[in-house]
């Protein structure tokens, strides 16, 4: 028992300890690195003991827990300044005459500056818990209640909610504990105790990110849900503080991509704080009617969102947690970990926020980062993990021996039998536990006996006691659940599969009968789903845990058959999902549109109208049943029934879950409506009507359709049943005829909009495109691989740069270099602002700037020209170095890249290479502009103008809020030459001078306060303590100065302490010339 005498005796131990140190240091040489600050921290640290020692608690309502919490980090103060003495080998002579050349070189250490360090997190966390109203995170009260949603939006902003909509994360948190229950009293609280973890939740704490490890089964996401749910209670007394989550799960498309975590936080975000929402809805355009659609880059364009509304100065302090996102596909577990590692690391990182992850293991980028801690529970926390799972089984066998009536033998048997368990995991526990709750007590003993720390050893038991004459259905049924999409419910599930039994009703309860029988492999878990404009929380069927998917997955292929006859073999399950769908679609689509009932027709056609071509995707080229191609085709193939059927129902679904107010005005007839509305349902194509175009989507091909929908099984038959005259006249001379009606060349009219981002095209482009086009459109790499093995020549045209284009816009590099190595232009470097990179920066592209920054050198022409395009665009960025808002990226974030890619910060560029006849031309160029003669073919910096220099030439001075220093020093740090000259002979120092006697000469000779000018003298400051020659001449023979003095403006000194005194006063008034 912690009381209010243990405070006042850890705090009087600490006051001593901090005193006698502060006494050390004061002996030493105080004009020593380091030495000054340390006895000034020790003596506040003993104060701030002394206080606790006078007044253990601030609140006499303080618990128990609160005060042990106290004692603990005082004790730990006393043990750091323990340690630091005991580094310096401190003894009680030393206070007389140190060995100070050794004490010295010892405090300056890593170690020294680190236990310094740590001990001032400690006291900034003493000085925080001290005044705050709940000492731990642990002591937060559960009767506390979350933060409200607002639901008080514009029919705009209502409308950008509900396409932003995945998931509610707080209905995905209510539905974790649901599942698995809630956290069980006692347990977790230990990680709010330890050192790194308290430092993480002060707001000017220099850790931003805290990443908790674990293998499978050990609690991470119940540690997550714990700390979101203190977290949010706790907000509810500090309006300030918002706090955000996102649980991914492996098996739901809404819940395991990049986008569906961007979406479902930027959504809680908005709901959470409603003046934030105003980021979202202008990168967010309405295309055809009313409707909603993302014109840029889908994840670009919502992490720039999402980081636009966390630097809101309305924003407060916001707390993320991300859970399982090594649980997202591939491409998007990348693209989180790059983009959130680069927003925790200084300096681009917002003060006001910070970041919380779980995963199996931690990605190489979180590795080594100042602002990252570390938590791993197979290691360092292993032991207090351990504790939470001992307390977890003991209380659960508890519970279970009182409602099923054990003996006090048989519960102390099974208690002591699962306490001597090695290597226990929360998981391991959950699945002992749920048996041990069906067995009668006469099996218990042999059971807890015969228990497997193996996850593999105990589903296959499970799957084994599945009766023989199920099995063949449960098989079907784990196919599904492993497969699908998204979850769905039991009813939904029974549908699709098709009933055994003639009885719906019976089917369902040989369904239910299954969960029974395999209750630790599967769970019902509530989800929130779209229904029209509402929502509706359904109860479906999923997988239990990550571990479960993963034991089928490592048997998915043919030559390995652990889970013997359950075995799920992923070619052969897609395709007999994706025959089930066709077939359903078949029977039913023709019935619906009649307007007939048929309960089925709410339980299987919207999962098998928008998912049957992805199960359809992941099926191999040549199919086990080659009728189902065909089958298939049947869907596609222009003018056909099924076609029109399936399109129409995507249309009117659609239409249903969107805020609509005009219909499309229809100037077309047939199909037209129905196809490129239902190809917004299912693919991320926009189609703009324009008025004079009277293309009909119905003209386009199956060849087409399967190429835009990655159906490679189809594609590849269609090839194979097509003659190379018929292919070309389906795809590369529709393709060129669409060109001549155009006024400029094809690719350069559509070219502009795809450098944009995703691509916005009227129907006549869509048309016209080419299976290699619309293949590349959607990122299928595997279709646009098999054309260009059948058909390498033709397959690229009638060009293919648009086809280029839109790889870079999507930034997949293995499609990039897919198409160059098959014959696509490579990249070339520019002297004005429209190369690759540029054009990225025009377009505030900055995940296409990085893309190309980092990509390999053999998709460029030249070795040397990624070099010289990326310092093209640098000094393209610093001729218009316009401070952006905090919507945009800034120049920094852009510069950053652009240097880290190879970009000189000089602006170097070489043009050519060698003395070949391009380096002669531009060396007679450059001739011609030293005599007057100035020709675009030199770009637009003929005057060999360096970043620093452009920057100070262009810079928005005016601006409010604007300090143009950290533009400045922040080139200075990238390496940028502070004494280099340009052709004029003038140096950066120079154009500060010129900035200042163009202002003077541009406004009226009267006595008045220029900020502007204030500002200019500030960089000057900067580029003098940089060490910049202050003598250099120009070609004029004139000095900086000299300029100053022509406009009578004050002259700065070559010593800095004219600097320090003016950067403290106000502005200064202009001087007058007489």
């Amino acid at each position: 028992m912690c009381t209010s005498a243990d405070v006042k005796d850890a705090a009087s131990r600490l006051a001593e300890f901090a005193d006698e140190a502060a006494r050390f240091f004061h002996q030493l040489d105080p004009s020593k690195k380091d030495i000054t600050k340390r006895p000034e921290q020790l003596e506040s640290l003993s104060r701030l003991a002394s206080d606790f020692k006078l007044a253990p608690s601030t609140d006499i309502s303080d618990t128990e827990k609160q005060l042990e919490f106290t004692t603990q980090i005082l004790l730990h103060c006393s043990e750091i300044i323990r340690d630091i003495l005991t580094e310096l080998n401190w003894r009680e002579p030393t206070l007389v005459k140190p060995e100070s050349l050794t004490v010295y070189e010892i405090i300056n250490r890593k170690r020294g500056r680190d236990l310094f360090e740590e001990l001032e997190r400690e006291q900034l966390c003493l000085a925080a818990f001290r005044n705050a109203e709940f000492k731990s995170l642990s002591c937060v009260p559960n009767a506390l209640h979350q933060p409200e949603y607002s639901n008080s939006f514009e029919q705009r902003e209502k409308e950008l909610l509900h396409y932003l909509f995945v998931t509610d994360p707080r209905q995905d948190l209510a539905s974790l504990e649901a599942a698995k229950g809630r956290v069980l009293e006692g347990t977790c609280t230990w990680i709010t105790e330890i050192p790194d973890f308290r430092y993480w939740l002060l707001p000017p704490s220099k850790c931003k990110g805290i990443f908790i490890q674990g293998s499978q089964g050990t609690g991470k996401t119940m540690l997550a849900s714990y700390i979101a749910g203190q977290l949010e209670r706790l907000s509810e007394h500090t309006p300030d503080n918002t706090v955000l989550y996102f649980f991914c799960s492996q098996g739901n498309i809404y819940k395991n991509s990049a986008t569906a975590v961007l979406r479902g936080l930027i959504w809680q975000l908005c709901k959470l704080r409603p003046q934030l929402i105003r980021h979202g809805l202008e990168p967010l355009r309405a295309h055809g009617s009313d409707r909603i659609a993302l014109a840029k880059n889908v994840v670009g364009t919502l992490w720039q969102i999402f980081v636009a509304m966390i630097r809101d100065p309305l924003a407060g302090s916001i707390t993320c947690i991300l859970d399982g996102i090594d649980e997202c596909d591939v491409g998007s577990i990348k693209s989180l970990i790059e983009r959130l590692s680069e927003l925790i690391t200084p300096p681009q990182c917002p003060q006001n926020f910070r970041l919380l992850m779980t995963c199996l293991a931690v990605p190489p980028q979180m590795k080594h980062k100042d602002t990252i801690s570390i938590f791993s529970l197979d290691s360092g926390l292993r032991e207090s993990n351990a504790r939470d799972v001992q307390l977890y089984i003991k209380t659960n066998v508890e519970k279970i021996a009182q409602d099923n009536g054990w003996s006090l033998q048989l519960h102390d048997q099974v208690a002591t039998t699962l306490a001597s368990r090695s290597n226990q995991s929360f998981h391991w526990a959950s699945l002992v536990l749920s048996d041990l709750r069906y067995k009668s007590q006469l099996q218990i003993p042999l059971h807890i006996r015969c228990l497997s720390n193996s996850f593999e050893t105990t589903y296959g038991n499970i799957l084994q006691e599945i009766p023989v004459e199920h099995r063949e259905r449960m098989r079907l049924f784990l196919s599904w659940l492993l497969l699908v999409h998204h979850p769905l419910t039991i009813e939904e599930l029974n549908a699709l599969m098709g009933g055994h039994s003639s009885d719906s009703e019976a089917s369902i309860e040989d369904l239910k009968a299954y969960l029974k029988i395999c209750r630790s492999l599967l769970v019902i878990r509530p989800e929130i789903r779209k229904s029209g404009l509402e929502y509706e929380t359904v109860q479906t069927v999923q997988l239990s845990q990550r571990s479960v998917r993963d034991y089928f997955h490592r048997y998915m292929t043919a030559e390995r058959a652990g889970p013997g006859f359950f075995q799920i073999i992923s070619d052969k399950d897609h395709e007999s999902i994706a025959s089930r769908c066709l077939d359903l679609m078949e029977e039913l689509l023709p019935a619906w549109s009649e307007g007939k009932t048929d309960e089925r027709f709410g339980l299987v056609i919207p999962y098998a109208a928008r998912y049957w071509f992805r199960h359809l995707r992941e099926c191999p080229q040549l199919l086990e049943d080659d009728k189902l191609a065909t089958k298939a085709m049947s869907f596609l193939t222009q003018d056909s029934v099924n076609r029109g059927l399936w399109f129409t129902y995507l249309s009117k679904f659609r239409d249903a879950q969107e805020y609509i107010k005009d219909q499309w005005t229809a100037r077309k007839h047939g199909q037209h409506f129905p196809t490129i509305n239902g190809l917004g349902e299912i693919t991320d194509v926009i189609i703009v009507e324009q008025p004079k175009d009277l293309t009909s989507a119905d003209k386009l091909s199956a060849l087409q359709l399967a190429s835009l929908l990655g159906i490679m099984s189809v594609v590849r038959k269609i090839i194979d049943t097509t003659s190379l005259a018929r292919y070309l006249r389906q795809t590369n001379i529709r393709s060129s005829l669409y060109s001549f009606s155009l006024s400029q060349p094809r690719s350069e009219v559509r070219i502009l909009k795809t450098r944009e981002g995703q691509p916005l095209l009227a129907t006549a482009e869509l048309v016209a495109m080419t299976p290699l086009e619309l293949a590349v459109l959607e990122g299928h790499k595997k279709v646009v691989s098999l054309l260009l093995e059948r058909h390498p020549h033709s397959s690229m045209r009638p060009d293919s740069t648009f086809a280029l284009e839109t790889a870079i816009s999507r930034c997949d590099k293995e499609m990039v270099k897919l198409l160059i190595s098959a014959g696509a232009p490579k990249l070339r470097a520019s002297r004005n602002a429209n190369g690759p990179v540029g054009n990225a920066v025009t377009n505030n592209r900055l995940d296409m700037v990085e893309f190309l920054c980092k990509s390999d050198k053999d998709i460029w022409v030249r070795k040397d020209s990624k070099q010289d395009e990326i310092t093209q665009a640098l000094l393209n960025l610093a001729n218009d170095a316009t401070p952006s808002p905090h919507d945009e990226p800034r120049f920094e974030d852009y510069a950053r890249i652009l240097i880290h890619g190879g970009a000189s910060p000089n602006g170097t560029v070489s043009y050519h290479e060698g003395h070949s006849l391009r380096h002669l031309k531009y060396g007679l160029l450059q001739l011609l502009h030293s005599r007057g003669i100035t020709l675009q073919a030199l770009g637009p910096f003929p005057d060999e103008q360096t970043p620093l220099m452009l920057v100070i030439s262009s810079m928005h001075l005016n601006c409010p809020g604007v300090d143009p220093t950290e533009i400045v020093q922040f080139l200075l740090d990238s390496g940028a030459s502070i004494n280099q000259t340009d052709r004029k002979g003038w140096s950066a120092l120079h154009h500060v001078a010129n900035q200042i006697a163009l202002g003077r000469a541009k406004k009226a000779w009267e006595d008045m306060e220029d900020d502007e000018e204030h500002k200019l003298y500030g960089i000057a400051g900067l580029l003098i303590e940089a060490g910049i020659n202050q003598d250099l001449e120009d070609k004029e023979k004139r000095k900086a100065t000299d300029i100053l003095e022509v406009v009578g403006a004050p002259v700065w000194k070559q010593d800095m302490s004219w600097y320090r005194r003016f950067m403290g006063s106000e502005p200064i008034r202009r001087m007058s010339l007489e």
